[in-house]
Formats: structure tokens, C-alpha cells, sequence
């Protein structure tokens, strides 16, 4: 008996099958269906978009554990969403997740009333009642009560200066529906649908509004804190001239006899006109020549 050949085949392997055909080895014929299923996934179809499942993206937040939850909340006139703990209290809401820091953490027990908020128009402590309280409350922070700082902590609309804070300097002067107010003397609120104007939208660099031309021109500034509210006052002190709204200084002009119908422009009306903004750098020779020059319709 002769040993096998250690070169020859291996029947068990390389060995034709006879259930295959001549020449074809088990071995080869499952090297080749194993490609072949490596491949298949490759030569599927794509599917439609009718087929996939969709996961439509989301602005919502989402809770990161067990025990966050979804809250809720009007926050000065805003819906906002929440993921806090039911733990949380509606001060450290307003602070650390919506950045609302003008609610002040004082002694954080309720003493010092510096934490103080309005919910739907009743002060409480916020410090002292949970954010999951309030689900679907309004809720009024110091942000959305004053319109300076609505106009500069929330719009970010910076040109509208705080000076005093009591209506007695003008540097936060703003046309609403195109008559002048101090905004720091009305409430956010008030003012729901009506048309505010800001020194920001009176004119662009490329396209001056006259009355920053001439104020540029007549050189009617110094610092400038105070010149946004000098120009919408100016603005709207021009607009006063041509409707023939009168003034003190018009009576004045005109001591006895009927009502004046007429509005003679002279500095002393400008000066009467424009008493309610302040400048404390003392340009006010410069800033009555402005006026008047858009006044008369010099400057168009």
C-alpha cells in the first residue's frame, strides 16, 4: 500500500462535485456564494422617500434624563420651552436657561423681594415657586416691562440711550405711530401693534435722514449720548411745525388777540420744542441751527 502524494488534492476540498458539474470544487463554489452575499446588499434597490422612515428635525427640546420634563411658559409676551427639573426653581429658569438676569437672586428665601416677578400681572417671589408651577402662565420680567430695555436688552437696538431713567433728560426719545415719547416712561405693552421708530430707522450711512444731515452739517454734537434722542425729537418737532400742532412759545409769540393759525419758526419755538432733551455738553446753538435749516426746507 503506497502513501498518498502530499502534493495531490485534497478530496475533500478541491475534490469535484459531482452534484455540481465537472471542474467546479466545493471549496471555489463557496468562496463564490460568500462574495456573492457579500455583494447582494450593495445591488439592493434604493428605496423611495415614500418607503423610508422619515424623522422630521425638531427645535423642541427634548428632556435628557427621567426626571427633566417639558415646561411651557409666556414669558414676557414670548411662548418659550423648558427642559428643567421639577425642582427647579422658576428664578434659576429665568437666569440660567433664558438668560433673563435682570431677576436678581438675592438672599434666595423669599426676604429680599430682589427676585421678584410678575405672574399674570401678581408679583411672587420667583425664588420660592417651582417653574413647573406656572405651565402656561404669563409671566413678566423687569426685560419686558420698560421699553429702553426692550428695545435695547431684547431687540438690541442700542442707539436708544437710558440717561436719567425719568423722562426728564430725553436721551431715550422714540417716535411711536410718529408722535415722540420718552420710552422710559411707557410700558412694553402698551405699544402692541403700533409703529415704533428709533434713531436706528430714521436713515442709513449711505442715505442720511435730513435731520442727521443737518446735524452732521451744523456739527449739533459733542459726546453724542444725547444725539439719538435730539434727532427723533427733532424729527418729530418737524412734522409738529407742519401740522401746526402749537406750543407755548407760539402763544408767546402772539400774547393777545385769537389763537394763532399760523407758526412763525423762529429758535425761541425750536428752543420751546426741543426743552425736553438735554444736552449736557451744551451744543444747543448748533443743534436750533439743524432744526431750522430742515424746518424752513432748506435741507430736504
Amino acid at each position: 500500500m503506497s502513501l498518498a502524494d502530499p502534493k495531490a488534492p485534497d478530496a475533500g476540498d478541491d475534490a469535484a462535485d459531482p452534484g455540481h458539474g465537472p471542474g467546479v470544487s466545493r471549496r471555489h463554489f463557496l468562496q463564490a456564494a460568500g462574495a456573492a452575499a457579500g455583494l447582494a446588499p450593495l445591488a439592493a434597490p434604493a428605496q423611495s422617500p415614500d418607503e423610508r422612515v422619515a424623522v422630521a428635525p425638531t427645535d423642541s427640546p427634548r428632556p435628557r434624563s427621567p426626571t427633566e420634563r417639558i415646561v411651557r411658559l409666556r414669558i414676557n409676551g414670548i411662548a418659550r420651552e423648558l427642559v428643567v427639573e421639577p425642582r427647579v426653581t422658576l428664578l434659576d429658569a429665568l437666569r440660567e436657561k433664558l438668560a433673563l438676569t435682570g431677576t436678581k437672586k438675592g438672599c434666595d428665601r423669599g426676604q429680599c423681594g430682589a427676585c421678584t416677578v410678575l405672574v399674570d400681572g401678581r408679583r411672587v417671589n420667583s425664588c420660592l415657586t417651582l417653574a413647573v408651577m406656572h405651565e402656561g402662565r404669563e409671566i413678566t420680567t423687569i426685560e419686558g416691562l420698560g421699553t429702553p430695555d426692550a428695545l435695547r436688552e431684547v431687540l438690541a437696538l442700542t442707539g436708544t440711550k437710558k440717561g436719567c431713567d425719568r423722562g426728564q433728560c430725553g436721551a431715550c426719545t422714540v417716535l411711536v405711530d410718529g408722535r415722540r415719547i420718552n420710552s422710559c416712561l411707557t410700558l412694553a405693552v402698551m405699544h402692541e401693534g403700533s409703529e415704533i421708530t428709533t434713531i436706528e430707522g430714521l436713515g442709513t450711512p449711505e442715505a442720511l435722514h435730513p435731520v442727521q444731515a443737518a446735524f452732521l452739517a451744523h456739527d449739533a454734537f459733542q459726546c453724542g449720548y444725547c444725539t439719538p434722542g435730539q434727532i427723533c425729537s427733532a424729527v418729530a418737532l418737524v412734522g409738529e411745525l407742519r401740522a401746526a400742532a402749537l406750543s407755548a412759545a407760539t402763544f408767546e409769540a402772539a400774547p393777545t388777540g385769537p389763537s394763532p393759525r399760523t407758526i412763525q419758526i423762529s429758535d425761541a419755538e425750536i428752543r420751546e420744542r426741543m426743552s425736553g432733551n438735554v444736552c449736557r455738553c451744551g451744543a444747543y446753538t448748533n443743534i436750533v441751527a439743524a432744526v431750522r435749516e430742515v424746518a424752513e426746507g432748506r435741507k430736504a
